[in-house]
């Protein structure tokens, strides 16, 4: 059967006595040659300005400014594919009525790569200028659609196969950084070690809290997208530190360890699990806000048999968690079980006892600052130092011990000299009994617990009572705008009724939220150049 039908065609070949010339070609494939070379000439120029482009490193930037404003571009190509349409369908005489409907629903079609040609007048399909400005509108809103894709979903591939290169040729005897969680804490943290330590690598694992479980998930549209849990302000932070970002549900709290040692399988995170597995040195941290998950991911990630396998100098643990007595026993097991080396160090990063030893280091911040000193002699003259802690949370705890421990001075009558700090917190009832039990030597003289809420009667006439006996005051509210806002109006206040120098008076914000850091400066100079360069 093959044979007969390769001689039937060897046949009807050899039958063709021009088969072999161009003029028989052309007269069975007719083509405006004049169209064709124009074609060919728009084509190589737009070749030659996308090669120009990316030996410049230039369409990366064309594509970031498309992507910025390809909500108006949409705009202007949906525009001009109705204009396209309606004078299409207006030479084929349809009538008004329907018209513009008909036009706006194919302009609408574009974006999905589909046109309505054939609804078009045969006259107007044969017109050259006609279908050249057609075929390059469709063109624009396939290539938006195309950017509109690779936005949701460009970022997850595009790091999946730079993961993917790196597991394969670089990631062998190397320290890496793996953060899970794409938080503030985390990203300054990896900026830093950017920075200082340039050959070390950064990963970040985008977790998503959802309950459902990872390995009964299909992989449709609809979950690919909305795995994109970073935010596009996030993704350009991490680009600009080179890091590397993976995905997976739940994180490592989220796995029963009693059955399962392959953490990172369970997640589906093998590509990462196989880093850690060839990394010389790897380092995870766990800084969410969930002090619980914390934990619990830090305990659970020393159940995997990649971690396990590893020298136990070889692996460190770092979780945000505050340092209290139940947490603290990790730091205690690390340093006294040795001999197991299946645990690995768990360090305690307490953003509350962080931010005070960085007060403890600005030497300027210091209380000594804001009592009188008697030359030569260093003894203070001031006969007590107040302190007031507005928010007798986590940070607000910190700053009293920092305050009692730095605000121990010694007077001109050669004995301490009397330390009081007013601890004012509105839910201070529910706070007073374990605070007398951790610390039962300091009494009411030296601590006194306040139930009073910023905005209430009880704080006011307790300000307006030691405003000319404040030294130093901190405000821990675990909000930035109701801090900042209490801050001005304590200054306002003392400026209005102290009668000391106000530079004595020293007054603290934490700020929980680095975006709002400017702006505390900037009032806080605001403020102190008001009082005439007084600091």
């Amino acid at each position: 059967m093959l044979q007969e039908i390769a001689e039937l065609v060897r046949n009807l070949w050899d039958r063709n006595p021009h088969r072999d010339s161009i003029e028989w070609w052309a007269e069975y494939n007719p083509i405006d040659i004049n169209v064709f070379v124009l074609w060919l000439v728009i084509f190589l120029g737009a070749l030659s300005v996308i090669v120009y482009l990316i030996y410049k490193d230039r369409l990366s930037s064309i594509n970031d400014f498309i992507s910025r404003h390809l909500l108006l571009l949409s705009l202007v190509v949906w525009i001009a594919g109705v204009v396209l349409y309606m004078i299409g369908y207006f030479c084929s005489h349809m009538s008004w009525l329907s018209i513009i409907p008909r036009a706006v629903i194919s302009s609408f079609k574009m974006f999905v790569v589909v046109n309505d040609l054939a609804r078009v007048e045969p006259l107007m399909r044969e017109d050259a200028v006609y279908m050249a400005i057609f075929s390059i509108v469709h063109l624009l809103a396939a290539y938006i659609t195309f950017l509109f894709i690779f936005k949701i979903v460009g970022f997850k591939i595009k790091s999946s196969i730079k993961i993917i290169k790196y597991k394969m040729f670089m990631g062998r005897d190397k320290q890496v950084h793996i953060f899970w969680g794409v938080n503030e804490a985390s990203y300054l943290l990896a900026k830093s070690i950017y920075e200082k330590a340039s050959n070390d690598d950064i990963i970040f694992i985008d977790v998503d809290e959802e309950t459902e479980d990872s390995t009964n998930r299909k992989a449709t549209i609809a979950n690919i997208t909305n795995s994109i849990t970073i935010k596009n302000s996030d993704i350009i932070r991490l680009n600009h530190i080179d890091a590397m970002v993976e995905h997976c549900y739940g994180g490592p709290a989220s796995v029963d360890t009693n059955d399962c040692n392959d953490v990172f399988g369970a997640l589906r995170l093998n590509s990462i699990g196989s880093i850690v597995k060839r990394s010389k040195k790897v380092k995870f941290y766990f800084f969410s806000n969930d002090e619980s998950a914390n934990v619990l991911a830090a305990i659970n990630i020393q159940a995997d048999y990649r971690v396990r396998l590893k020298n136990k100098e070889d692996v460190t643990i770092y979780l945000h968690a505050r340092r209290n007595v139940c947490n603290e026993v990790f730091d205690h097991y690390a340093q006294y079980n040795m001999d197991d080396t299946t645990r690995k160090p768990i360090k305690i990063v307490d953003s509350a006892y962080m931010a005070l030893e960085w007060v403890k280091k600005e030497k300027q911040y210091l209380p000594v600052n804001n009592v009188d000193i008697e030359k030569g002699t260093g003894l203070v003259k001031d006969s007590s130092f107040t302190s007031m802690v507005v928010g007798f949370g986590e940070t607000g705890v910190e700053a009293f011990k920092f305050l009692y421990e730095f605000a121990a001075f010694v007077g001109i009558d050669m004995k301490k000299i009397p330390f009081k700090c007013y601890a004012i917190d509105q839910n201070m009832d529910k706070k007073r009994g374990a605070i007398r039990a951790k610390m039962p030597a300091i009494n009411e003289d030296e601590l006194s617990l306040v139930t009073a809420s910023v905005d209430s009667d009880v704080f006011w006439e307790l300000l307006k009572k030691e405003i000319n006996n404040l030294n130093y005051i901190f405000i821990t509210l675990n909000d930035d705008n109701v801090g900042l806002s209490l801050a001005v109006n304590i200054f306002k206040y003392a400026l209005r009724y102290r009668n000391d120098d106000l530079p004595k008076l020293k007054i603290m914000i934490r700020c929980y939220n680095v975006s709002n850091e400017k702006k505390m400066k900037e009032v806080k100079n605001s403020l102190n150049r008001s009082i005439d360069g007084q600091k």
